[in-house]
């Protein structure tokens, strides 16, 4: 597991916490965590630049 997949866990660890205790998520703490979150969900990060059609 990659560093910034482990730093991702770290931050929807606390963003569920922070759901439950009523409080708004955290923002992303970093380039590469953001893109962790985007890899896994199979979208593009917003710093990845426009996407150009084929």
């Amino acid at each position: 597991m990659s560093t910034a997949t482990t730093e991702l866990r770290r931050v929807l660890t606390i963003t569920g916490q922070r759901f439950k205790n009523g409080q708004s998520a955290p923002e992303m703490i970093s380039p590469a965590v953001d893109k962790a979150w985007h890899k896994q969900l199979g979208t593009a990060a917003r710093n990845d630049g426009p996407r150009v059609p084929a």
